[in-house]
C-alpha cells in the first residue's frame, strides 16, 4: 500500500476511536478508565501500522520519536498525567490524528496555527447529523436547494465514500465548543504532468457565525498539510466569479491560476 494511503487509513482508524470513547463515557465509564483504554488502543494501532510501514519510512519515524519521547511509541497515560494532562485531555489527544506522539501523521509542532478553541479533524460517521446542515448550506449557496436540491442518495453516497478507506475522497470538519462550524472535502487524483497525486479541494464552507474568525483558513491549511503528507505537489480549487468575499481569503493563501473552466453536462 502506498505510504500516503497507509497514513490516511491509519488516521481514519484513530478518528474511529473517538466514537468508542464517547460511547464508553455515555455508558458511565470513568474518564480515567476511558483514557487508559484509548491510549492502549492507540498504541495497538500504532504497532499494527508500524508493521506495514516501509523500513526507510519507519526508520525516519523512529528517529523522530526517540528524539521527542525517548521511545518509538510515545507517552503512556501515566506519563501524560505526570505532564499535567487531565483524563479528558488525554482522551481527546489519543483520539485525534496527529496528537499523542502520532507516528503516522505530521508532528503537532508542524501543524499550522488555528483559531483558539477550534479543532480541525477528520469527519467520523457519528458526525452525519451535525455535518448535514453544513452540507445543505454549502449546496444552497450554489443554488442546489428546494427543487434543485441534491438527491438524498447522492448525499448519503458521498458521506459513505468519505469513510471508505479505498476511496480517494476525504472530509474535514471544524469543531468549536458549540458544535461543527465548517467543512472541507478534498480528493486525490492522478495527473499526466507529475508523478505524485494532485489534491482537489472540492468543497469548503463555514457557518455565517464562524466567518471572519479564521476557520476557513484553518481548514485550507489542514488540507495543505494532508496533501503534502500524501505526496501531492499542489492543491487547487474553484470558486464562482461572484464569490468576492471568499476570494479575499483565497488571494492570500494561493495563486490565481488564470485558467477558465469549461464544462458540459451529459
Amino acid at each position: 500500500m502506498p505510504t500516503h494511503a497507509l497514513r490516511l487509513k491509519y488516521e481514519t482508524a484513530v478518528a474511529a476511536l473517538a466514537d468508542a470513547a464517547s460511547e464508553m463515557l455515555r455508558s458511565g465509564a470513568s474518564e480515567e478508565d476511558v483514557a487508559r483504554w484509548v491510549v492502549v488502543e492507540r498504541n495497538v494501532l500504532k504497532q499494527a501500522y508500524r508493521d506495514l510501514t516501509p523500513a526507510p519510512v519507519l526508520a525516519r519515524i523512529d528517529a523522530r520519536m526517540l528524539e521527542r519521547y525517548g521511545n518509538t511509541m510515545g507517552p503512556d497515560a501515566d506519563q501524560l498525567r505526570a505532564a499535567g494532562k487531565s483524563w479528558r485531555e488525554i482522551i481527546d489527544s489519543a483520539t485525534r490524528p496527529g496528537d499523542h506522539g502520532d507516528t503516522f501523521s505530521a508532528s503537532r509542532n508542524s501543524r499550522p496555527s488555528m483559531p483558539e478553541h477550534i479543532l480541525i479533524r477528520p469527519a467520523v460517521e457519528v458526525d452525519f447529523t451535525a455535518w448535514l446542515p453544513l452540507w445543505d448550506g454549502y449546496n444552497a449557496f450554489y443554488g442546489r436547494s428546494g427543487a434543485t436540491a441534491l438527491p438524498a442518495d447522492t448525499t448519503r453516497t458521498t458521506w459513505s465514500r468519505f469513510h471508505d478507506v479505498d476511496e480517494p475522497m476525504h472530509a474535514l470538519v471544524a469543531e468549536g465548543p458549540s458544535g461543527l462550524l465548517g467543512l472541507a472535502h478534498f480528493l486525490f487524483h492522478r495527473s499526466t504532468i507529475q508523478l505524485g497525486p494532485s489534491c482537489y479541494l472540492q468543497d469548503l464552507y463555514t457557518t455565517e457565525a464562524a466567518r471572519g474568525r479564521g476557520v476557513a483558513r484553518a481548514l485550507i491549511d489542514e488540507v495543505y498539510r494532508r496533501a503534502k503528507a500524501a505526496g501531492a505537489p499542489r492543491v487547487y480549487w474553484q470558486t464562482h466569479e461572484t464569490n468576492a468575499t471568499a476570494m479575499m481569503l483565497y488571494d492570500k493563501v494561493a495563486e490565481k491560476s488564470g485558467f477558465v473552466v469549461y464544462r458540459k453536462m451529459l
